[in-house]
């Protein structure tokens, strides 16, 4: 990378993607500033911007990948959870409602019911539809964290452990999740 600093198009969309996956999303979407301008690259802008808590932004850019061709459930999961993220607990319900039919019974929807759940002070609901994201994919990282960080509130700090380590072994690594991991020790 050293040896091309002036990379474009496709390349650079290649050089942000690698910055994301590294957890450098500032960097990353210098790399997205000259690449080609495609759902690609919309997609990963979305996911740096929602890693550097920039929600309106990643939801223009979610969008945009939409428009650009994305893949529209993926997608609209992102959305609902970035909705939540940022607040607006009302548009990730109706936004989760509308993407029942197409992801019940999967570790997504459950994972977001279970944020809108704790987000909404239903902590217990919450921790229900955690444990059953989780049983359904251990290797969602998000449900896997919000999972740790309940049995961390409730005492159960070796199963949070666990998980938080879990949590750790995927890029993009969660930074709350190596601080809590390192409160517990």
């Amino acid at each position: 990378e050293a040896d091309t600093p002036q990379l474009k198009g496709a390349g650079a969309l290649k050089v942000g993607i690698l910055r994301y996956i590294l957890c450098n999303f500032n960097e990353a979407q210098k790399a997205f500033s000259s690449a080609t301008d495609n759902a690609d690259r919309s997609y990963f802008q979305g996911l740096c911007c929602k890693q550097l808590r920039r929600y309106p932004q990643a939801l223009e850019f979610f969008q945009r990948a939409k428009d650009q061709g994305g893949k529209t459930t993926e997608l609209d999961v992102e959305i609902a959870e970035v909705q939540a993220l940022s607040g607006n607990l009302e548009a990730a319900a109706k936004s989760l409602a509308r993407l029942e039919k197409n992801i019940a019974n999967t570790a997504d929807y459950f994972y977001l019911k279970g944020l809108i759940d704790e987000l909404s002070g239903n902590t217990l609901a919450a921790g229900e539809a955690y444990v059953r994201a989780h049983e359904i994919s251990p290797e969602h990282v998000a449900a896997t964290f919000r999972l740790a960080y309940f049995y961390d509130l409730h005492g159960q700090e070796e199963e949070a452990v666990e998980l938080y380590r879990r949590c750790i072994s995927k890029p993009p690594v969660h930074a709350s999740a190596l601080m809590n991991l390192a409160v517990l020790y």
